[in-house]
């Protein structure tokens, strides 16, 4: 029982997409990109706990590569990733604003009296597409959600 990212599937149908460990749960990110242009994807996720026996806090979330290959920094390759917290979607310029590869903190999850099943942190993702980029399934890259998991007294 853990913290894990969901996406919501349909209004109010939430589908876990998070592989869950201790600590620390890494949620791999598939998106499909046009290289031949460049693009940009943009992902509406939720973070949620599923254990009502504890409380998190100091909860953030960055991108992390899956391979040698950077990612997520905008310069080596072109390929970015931008994070914002939030439910409503960022615009062009407020996107502009955020660094590549930032990490975002979320407010804590249930208290010290009581745990919390029932709350979606909503957050955005946006995964950069550089032009001329073979067009593909793009992979290797991912959220990790970092945490610290506290008893309920």
């Amino acid at each position: 029982m853990a913290l894990a990212i969901y996406q919501e599937k349909s209004t109010g149908v939430y589908e876990k997409i998070s592989l869950v460990s201790e600590t620390v749960d890494k949620m791999p990110i598939t998106t499909v990109h046009n290289g031949e242009t460049g693009d940009s994807v943009e992902l509406k996720l939720y973070v949620r706990a599923d254990d009502t026996k504890v409380y998190y806090s100091s909860i953030t979330a960055y991108p992390e590569n899956l391979t040698a290959t950077n990612y997520i920094n905008g310069t080596s390759t072109g390929w970015g990733i931008k994070m914002r917290v939030g439910g409503i979607q960022p615009t062009p310029s407020e996107w502009e604003k955020i660094s590549y590869g930032n990490t975002i903190s979320f407010s804590n999850i249930g208290t010290s009296s009581i745990g919390n099943i029932s709350t979606f942190l909503p957050f955005w993702v946006r995964i950069e597409c550089p032009s001329n980029s073979p067009i593909r399934v793009k992979e290797g890259t991912s959220i990790t959600l970092s945490y610290t998991e506290n008893l309920i007294m």
